[in-house]
């Protein structure tokens, strides 16, 4: 007894073929606000703005009136502060907790603010192309993100040019980092950061125990 021809999956018709649920990449939802001449964060400032058209744009929540991103563009606008940066992120995005990536690079940001410390879910952050005075007071602030992984600094000229081994004292300082501005962290560069650290610290130790010597003539 001959059997009947089974039909291929590849004869199938297009309604026969069972479906594959499409699932929603967020982690690279946009909002691109660069290039808005943003001078100021307020929320003020957050409900006039627009963003710009770019791939990956969150959509606006019309219910909240915010949008679904996780990524921040706040890059080649003209802001001197980050006051109110915190309250200017959660006028923006529905959930400011899930932000992941922030880009405030190419501003005139001369110090960072405790707002910053608020972001607890950042991985990526750039601050290149700004005017950052304090390298200690940089990383001071910095300290308080567990989950920041990617970091630039670049581009601040006051502490580029005048601070020694500016890249070691940044990566033994941020853990976590894997990149610092645009460049790998190796084990073999965290390696000699961390063996300079702890000899300046035992140099440091030393001077303080060596009694002073004083001359007479």
């Amino acid at each position: 007894m001959q059997r009947k021809p089974t039909q291929s999956n590849a004869t199938k018709s297009k309604d026969e073929r069972p479906k594959r649920k499409l699932s929603l990449n967020r982690t690279n939802l946009t909002v691109d606000l660069s290039y808005r001449n943003i001078d100021i964060l307020n929320t003020a400032a957050a409900a006039q703005v627009k963003p710009r058209h770019c791939s990956n744009a969150a959509h606006l929540d019309e219910a909240v009136a915010r949008y679904d991103a996780r990524i921040l563009r706040l890059n080649n606008n003209s802001l001197s502060s980050l006051t109110g940066l915190d309250e200017f992120i959660q006028k923006i995005l529905v959930s400011p907790e899930t932000l992941t990536w922030l880009d405030l690079s190419f501003n005139q940001v001369t110090r960072l603010d405790e707002s910053l410390s608020t972001l607890q879910s950042i991985t990526i952050l750039y601050l290149h192309g700004n005017q950052l005075q304090s390298l200690s007071d940089i990383l001071k602030s910095l300290q308080s993100l567990p989950k920041l992984t990617h970091l630039t600094l670049n581009g601040n000229p006051p502490f580029q040019l005048k601070t020694p081994h500016y890249r070691s004292k940044v990566i033994t300082s941020l853990n976590t980092l894997i990149s610092l501005d645009f460049a790998s962290v190796t084990k073999w560069e965290r390696q000699l950061a961390q063996d300079r650290a702890h000899s300046v610290t035992i140099a440091k130790q030393t001077l303080k125990k060596k009694p002073i010597r004083h001359f007479y003539i």
